[in-house]
């Protein structure tokens, strides 16, 4: 019977401490990105906002705190649709991103998706490319 209990609790406590790190990854993030723009400017992705870019530039986007700090440890994996950008996995200041090259005029989105301490963080970015 000592052992059903030990078993049991053991089982009760491994679920309360995987469910906290999620909401602890979830309050950390507030589900937040940044995107670096080639002249260096930092600026979070908002919703129904649209970055514009010059055709042949690259954009950086990564996963942040809601101070506006990285988040690393995880990883990252960008979707889109639109035929103008490419969008992968890339590197800025050497720490993984999404990075997003802008190869034709026209409008694009892609959505960023960032899996971190099991929790996934996703946000759609809409990117104008110019002449």
């Amino acid at each position: 019977m000592k052992k059903l209990v030990l078993i049991l609790s053991a089982l009760v406590a491994c679920v309360l401490l995987s469910s906290s790190c999620e909401k602890h990854a979830y309050s950390q993030s507030s589900n937040e990105f940044r995107v670096v723009t080639p002249d260096g400017g930092i600026h979070a992705v908002k919703n129904n906002a649209s970055t514009a870019v010059k055709k042949g530039e690259t954009l950086y986007f990564y996963a942040s705190s809601s101070t506006g700090e990285r988040l690393t440890g995880g990883s990252y994996e960008p979707q889109t649709e639109s035929t103008n950008i490419e969008a992968k996995q890339g590197t800025y200041n050497g720490e993984p991103c999404i990075e997003v090259y802008c190869k034709e005029v026209g409008t694009a989105s892609v959505t960023l998706n960032f899996l971190w301490q099991g929790f996934k963080l996703y946000k759609s970015a809409s990117i104008t490319v110019n002449e």
